[in-house]
């Protein structure tokens, strides 16, 4: 923006961030100090807060003097220039120019379409106009330094991808609302409205570039091509709909549907953009050299090219190199060759070296700018690579590439891409068709490693029209599937492993085609930018292959804890398995696996020098790993539940952790010695981060409280104010903020120093349960159960991107030491990384871990129906094993299923805040439960469901720590309040007059039906209750704690009648079996252990499980048990005999996958595929 243009502040940016810090420095709106330390008079400063345009320098000087640097977020301008390309030179148009400003400001059109052939300049006409700067008459110096002040809101956006619409949409909607409105509606119409309302109330200009390539080709010209259809609606709309905004459209194409509306006297306008005239072209060639030519001729060459600028550039090279400049000569001799931008294309490209062809098929590929370091990785050979400095050169003599702003990287102008592009796919189909494969061993066309956003654009752009094409030409997909085969063979048999991309790009088609792939050959291969995540491979042969750069599902589970290395380069992932994994950042590859912890993994954190990592556990386990041995050096014993952060002090001595049992503990990170326990808070600590100088602890608690301890004192200040739990609390990385984030919705900014909240970041619609600053401390990103992760201004306490990729609500957040990338994570076992100025997902990991988390006999003992972390019910045949049923609908782990007593119905609960009812005959859901909340307050985790005996009720329990006893068929819900902390378990009694519940406040409650009264506490147990079960007579209630402990109470006394010892860890399920002679419990060490009711002894352990047993039941006729474990088997046992009967499971990604002697893999990637199936053989 030029010095000269006026600036005012916006109302927001005054409440928000002037006025904060103004009330710091003890300043009036008019004080003088102010006006003096700004150096503008003081009715200057009355302007500035009357929001009255003032010089820009003056403007900035005031936000100076206040404290605050970034003085464009205090205007009401906001500019997102995306992937705008730089522009050195501009030629002409000032008439053009002159008719568009005046259409725009002076008309306020609401739609305004420039019509142009390819190449004529119109982009820059769009981007000039946005952003000023061109032209030499008073008129273009006026729209340069005053057209963006015409608008609150600019944004430039490209179509060259052809992105879905709902993207480009929910681009506007989130810029336009300053990233407030971020929960979209589903249907397209909807989001239109919702834009269209945002344009009605905010002038916006929109500029939205090469639309033709949404729009069909051939005889459909005008028309939208497959998959772009709804962009009509959107056009229509803002064309039609009064509004007091304007979409500016650049087109080579006309645009059919919107025509109708346009005319000289309406709000809707197309500009046929002509070509230069002679002088405006003739600057052209002056920036290439030095040309002869007489005025004549310059007009004639000019107006031969119908002034279009590339066809003019283009031109001026092929004079340039064939006829000496001299441009007469060319007119004589060359002119008849060259009469269209094509040809002049086709005569540049058949005279490009191989070299520089391939780097022209890459630059296309890639989609975005790409740095010439970056372009070399892809190159196969090595004299390529040698020489690519050298190609470059040449290539841009020839051709005009366009640079991005900062000029490090490199694509194609529209134009190009588009002739470049459809030269691939054509020699690619012909290539493949004959089998003689160059092109296509020497290209990606997908590359499994880019960001996630392009390689969508390239399965659409390259991937999908090839594989239409191939499918006409071998007539059917089983036809085409099998000369895929027959290539593959020929590949195998003349050029084993030998460097290419032929194997991965017929596999990434096999995939496009969602061929199945059970039993097919792919061993001795080079299978190169293969996108593997997702795929089921069962029996497919990989042995011998080299799999560089192929990308596989994962096998980590939950994921609930992550941190970067502090290089950045590696990233920890702690995950529901108990384990922690490290991943290089890079490509997703599994470096290293540390042993188990019992439970999730909550918590992780890299010491400062990089080699040591500690981790904490649900199970109350805290361990310290040396990363170069991936060896267990400390145990850190002493914490009594669950310990949810771990940190290490800045010089990398201490480790402090935080835990249930309201403690925080110092430990020597040497010795492993305990150095201090604290007791911190009255709830749960769940958050400690050490000051970057290390001298001031800050924890954060369910008690509502941040508390700052002096490291050497072990003294606190309190800070107070928040209005429910503290999930997370991190400082800046200047040691003087600390941000805050919970259940409440809102993000709180603390000063340090006077422990004042001085900003609330308000936009998350749901409660955030991680935060993390940058290194820099200018970004904050935050992770919620919307879910959502938001990226924040610090500086301005803006929120700058949202991102909303996950499916269910974010865990856990780590920022990159680059300051650029931030990793989330999400039960869905999905890690995703984010560009934190952009808010785009750039890459995503899957993993897989289909651990069981319940299971349930029906009534008449023929189902099994089983819960996954896959979020879906399966069912069972107990006699055959075989799975007969799934039934999807939940959108989070289940964490429950129970049968109704007649057998017919199944009732499920999970992380997805819903209990729904299914029909056991037809799979569908009949109804769902979800408890209506004020202000879409978060419930979470709904843990337990039961049927009353009746059928009619069915009771639940979870994260909100209460009991919900729901009518069936009335849908109503009664609420019963007593416990202090989650619920585990709900089982009502045989004679349905009472219910039992058992949580993490260590008691079980006995709840009278009619009346909804606690009429009972129960209270012997040390830990956490996970478990209870009635006796068939009702007499006896058994559970099992994470305390390690079954105990059997009289439900009649209220008393414990026996304690029954032999677990190891926590138990999890206890059954009584149905004739009431014993009990069955299974623990965290994968036993099954049977115990005599009246004596109390251990009867039979069996060795059931590899990993803890989570659910179990047992038959009508105690005959037989079935148990779940996180193992990911389903076991059916024969009581009497101890013998298992039945193992069930359901197949992994890569079951029975043939990885013998595989290249291009780590140690710890072929380790995890093994986790997934894989075997060598």
């Amino acid at each position: 923006m030029p010095v000269n243009d006026s600036v005012r502040a916006s109302k927001e940016g005054l409440e928000t961030i002037i006025i904060p810090e103004m009330k710091k420095k003890g300043w009036t709106k008019h004080a003088c100090s102010w006006a003096n330390q700004a150096e503008v008079s003081v009715p200057v400063l009355k302007k500035f807060w009357q929001r009255k345009p003032i010089r820009e320098e003056n403007f900035k000087a005031i936000c100076k003097a206040v404290g605050v640097d970034k003085w464009e977020a205090i205007t009401n301008k906001q500019r997102d220039w995306g992937e705008a390309p730089d522009i050195p030179a501009f030629f002409g148009r000032e008439t053009e120019l002159k008719t568009l400003k005046e259409w725009i400001i002076k008309d306020r059109c609401r739609l305004i379409a420039i019509i142009g052939i390819g190449g004529i300049g119109k982009t820059a006409v769009s981007i000039k106009l946005g952003k000023g700067g061109i032209g030499k008459t008073d008129l273009s110096l006026h729209l340069a330094q005053n057209i963006q002040d015409e608008f609150e809101f600019v944004i430039w956006r490209s179509l060259i991808n052809a992105p879905p619409i709902k993207e480009i949409i929910g681009d506007l909607i989130q810029f336009i609302s300053q990233q407030k409105t971020t929960d979209l509606p589903k249907q397209t119409y909807q989001q239109i409205s919702l834009l269209l309302s945002l344009l009605k109330n905010h002038r916006c200009l929109l500029i939205l570039d090469n639309v033709e390539t949404i729009l069909a080709a051939g005889d459909e010209t005008g028309k939208y091509r497959s998959g772009c259809e709804e962009y009509s609606q959107l056009l229509e709309k803002i064309a039609s709909v009064p509004h007091k905004s304007c979409l500016l459209l650049t087109s080579r194409e006309r645009i059919n549907n919107i025509e109708r509306f346009s005319g000289k006297d309406r709000s809707i306008r197309f500009l046929e953009l002509a070509g230069l005239n002679h002088l405006e072209g003739r600057a052209i060639f002056e920036e290439i050299g030095n040309f002869v030519a007489t005025d004549k001729e310059w007009q004639q060459l000019v107006e031969f090219y119908n002034g279009n600028p590339l066809a003019l550039e283009l031109a001026a090279h092929h004079i340039k190199k064939v006829f000496a400049r001299n441009i007469g000569k060319f007119l004589s001799k060359g002119k008849p060759i060259f009469a269209n931008i094509k040809q002049l294309l086709d005569w540049h490209f058949e005279r490009l070296s191989d070299d520089e062809k391939e780097i022209l098929y890459w630059l296309a590929i890639n989609c975005e700018p790409i740095s010439m370091a970056n372009l070399e990785l892809d190159i196969l050979t090595k004299t390529a690579q040698e020489k690519i400095s050298e190609t470059f050169d040449s290539l841009q003599i020839k051709l005009p590439l366009e640079k991005s702003q900062d000029e490090n990287c490199f694509t194609l102008q529209p134009v190009l891409i588009e002739y470049i592009t459809e030269k691939l796919i054509t020699l690619v189909c012909q290539e493949i068709e004959t089998g003689k494969l160059q092109v296509f061993n020497h290209h990606a066309l997908l590359q499994s490693q880019a960001k996630d956003y392009i390689r969508n654009t390239q399965t659409r752009k390259f991937i999908e029209p090839i594989t239409q094409r191939l499918i006409d030409i071998f007539q059917t997909q089983q036809n085409l599937e099998n000369h895929f085969q027959s290539l593959l063979e020929n590949t195998r048999q003349k050029i084993q492993l030998l460097p290419g991309y032929t194997s991965g790009n017929i596999f990434n088609l096999f995939c496009y085609l969602k061929t199945n792939l059970k039993g097919y050959n792919f061993s001795h291969l080079t299978i190169r930018q293969a996108y593997i995540q997702g795929v089921n491979l069962h029996d497919v042969n990989f042995s011998y292959s080299d799999l560089t750069q192929s990308i596989f599902t994962q096998s980590f589970g939950g994921i609930h804890a992550l941190a970067f290395s502090p290089d950045g380069k590696m990233l920890a992932v702690g995950d529901s398995n108990g384990l922690v994994r490290l991943l290089r950042v890079a490509d997703g590859q599994q470096i290293a696996t540390f042993q188990k912890h019992g439970w999730w993994v909550v918590s992780v954190a890299f010491s400062p020098d990089g080699e040591k990592l500690v981790s904490s556990s649900i199970d109350g386990t805290i361990k310290v790993w040396k990363i170069g041995t991936s060896q267990c050096i400390h145990n850190l014993e002493g914490h009594t539940n669950w310990i949810w952060s771990v940190t290490f002090s800045p010089d990398g001595k201490k480790i402090a952790s935080g835990c249930n049992d309201k403690t925080i503990k110092i430990w020597n990170a040497n010795t492993g010695e305990c150095l201090q326990t604290i007791a911190a808070h009255n709830a749960w600590v769940l958050s400690i981060t050490f000051s970057p100088d290390g001298k001031t602890l800050a924890s954060g608690s369910a008690d509502k409280t941040i508390k700052l301890w002096d490291v050497e004192t072990w003294n606190c200040r309190t800070l107070t104010g928040s209005e429910d739990a503290i999930w997370s609390v991190a400082f800046t990385s200047d040691g003087g903020k600390i941000a805050s984030c919970g259940f409440e919705k809102i993000i709180r900014l603390w000063d340090v120093k006077t422990g004042e909240c001085y900003r609330e970041l308000a936009g998350h619609k749901k409660e955030i349960k991680m935060l993390a600053f940058s290194n820099d401390g200018k970004t904050l990103a935050s992770g919620s159960f919307e879910p959502a992760v938001k990226f924040w201004d610090v500086a301005t306490g803006k929120c700058i991107a949202t991102g909303k990729e996950h499916q269910t609500p974010i865990r856990t957040i780590a920022f990159s030491s680059n300051n650029k990338t931030v990793a989330t994570g999400d039960h869905d076992q999905i890690v995703k990384l984010w560009d934190a100025q952009t808010g785009k997902c750039v890459k995503t990991f899957q993993g897989y871990t289909n651990s069981v988390w319940s299971v349930a006999l029906s009534p008449d003992g023929k189902l099994i129906a089983s819960s996954h972390l896959d979020a879906a019910i399966r069912l069972w045949n107990v006699k055959t094993g075989e799975c007969r049923q799934n039934l999807t609908g939940h959108t989070g782990l289940i964490w429950a299923v129970v049968f109704s007593p007649d057998g017919k119905q199944i009732a499920s609960c999970g992380d997805d805040e819903t209990i729904r009812v299914w029909d056991i005959n037809t799979g569908d859901c009949r109804q769902t439960f979800r408890y209506p909340s004020p202000n879409q307050q978060y419930q979470g985790g709904i843990w337990t469901v039961a049927f009353s005996p009746c059928g009619q009720f069915l009771a639940s329990g979870g994260q909100d720590a209460t009991v919900k006893v729901w009518d069936v068929n009335k849908g109503n819900c009664r609420v019963w309040e007593g416990h202090q902390s989650w619920v585990w378990r709900v089982e009502f009694n045989s004679d349905g007059q009472t219910l039992a519940s058992s949580s993490d406040d260590y008691t079980i409650k006995i709840w009278d039906i009619q009346t909804g009264k606690c009429q009972q506490t129960l209270q012997e147990h040390t830990n956490n209750v996970r478990s209870i079960a009635f006796s068939s007579d009702g007499q006896f209630l058994v559970s099992g704690s994470e305390d390690s402990k079954v105990k059997l109470w009289n439900v009649k006394k209220g008393e414990c009648v026996n304690t029954l010892d032999g677990h190891q860890g926590l138990v999890w399920p206890v059954k009584f079996a149905a004739n009431g002679k014993f009990v069955i419990s299974g623990g965290q060490d994968g036993t099954l252990r049977f115990w005599d009711i009246s004596t109390g002894e251990c009867q039979k352990i069996l060795e059931a499980h590899k990993d803890q047993i989570s659910s179990l039941d047992c038959s009508g006729d105690s005959l037989m048990v079935i148990t779940g474990s996180l193992d990911e088997t389903i076991k059916c046992w024969d009581v009497e005999s101890g013998e298992c009967l039945r193992t069930l499971r359901v197949p992994r990604p890569y079951e029975g996958m043939n990885i013998t002697r595989v290249k291009g893999l780590t140690d710890g990637h072929l380790q995890m595929l093994k986790t997934l199936g894989a075997v060598e053989l």
